[in-house]
């Protein structure tokens, strides 16, 4: 028996149809300025998931959702590899269309969920390569505040990438997302199931998978439907379920949860 839909929370709409005009232009301009000022590629890293979930919420087609997502891909590796180099160095990348040289150094914004939304969207496009280059981050380089269970996911990601044991990150991550040390609502609603979904992929176990992905997007659903998180466009589309959901069908499992969260065109590629 298949688990009951679940619908996407309420969204704000007014709210998104506004903020997607300023974002679109955002986005352009602060691409243009990369090479000379450093913060610009974080900042278009935030944009450029706002307007996933943005181009959806507002009408945009397929095309212009997987657009964004692999602007999420671009940004992201850049801003991963940049935060490995010196200052003085740089790496030329190419984002959005532009090439450009990027220069070394990292910030605050080289954050273990900032690269797990990347992960994510590399995930999506099915791009090895991309994922190769996120996973070859040192996993002791990741900056900024937040619960500690998103360092373990990557370094879980990372062990199973490289071929070497998982397993025990993974549970070490679970047992971080069931009592985390800061944002607990957000660990237990959104650390925890994932956590315990990507276990499932990586196990290749189609009954727990279908059961935790339910239950996981069922307390996003929770999570983004209230309060401040409501008027959060990253929430309309989880980057990271459906980069598992991909995952997943691309290992032959079968996606049994039916949810405005999980494009059908993004988890089939």
């Amino acid at each position: 028996m298949s688990p009951k839909p679940i619908r996407m929370h309420r969204l704000n709409d007014k709210h998104f149809a506004t903020l997607a005009m300023v974002k679109e232009r955002t986005f352009r301009v602060g691409v243009e300025h990369i090479p000379t000022i450093h913060d610009n590629l974080g900042s278009a890293f935030d944009t450029a998931t706002a307007l996933v979930g943005l181009r959806h919420a507002t009408g945009g087609s397929e095309e212009d959702v997987v657009e964004a997502v692999g602007w999420v891909r671009d940004v992201g590796v850049a801003l991963f590899r940049r935060a490995v180099l010196d200052p003085s160095e740089s790496v030329t990348m190419v984002i959005a269309g532009r090439t450009l040289d990027v220069p070394g150094g990292g910030n605050y914004r080289n954050s273990a969920p900032r690269w797990a939304d990347a992960l994510g969207a590399a995930l999506i496009l099915r791009d090895a390569d991309a994922v190769a280059q996120l996973c070859a981050f040192p996993p002791g380089g990741f900056l900024g505040e937040y619960a500690r269970y998103h360092d373990t996911y990557a370094r879980t990601v990372m062990a199973f990438h490289a071929g070497e044991p998982w397993r025990e990150l993974l549970d070490e991550q679970i047992a971080q997302a069931e009592h985390p040390d800061l944002y607990r609502e957000r660990g237990r609603r959104y650390g925890l199931p994932l956590a315990r979904v990507v276990g499932t992929v990586l196990e290749r176990d189609q009954a727990a998978f279908t059961a935790h992905l339910a239950d996981g997007l069922g307390q996003y659903r929770v999570l983004y439907g209230k309060g401040q998180d409501r008027s959060d466009p990253r929430g309309v589309l989880p980057l990271r379920y459906i980069g598992w959901c991909a995952r997943a069908h691309d290992d032959g499992l079968t996606v049994e949860v039916s949810s405005d969260y999980l494009p059908s065109g993004l988890v089939t590629g």
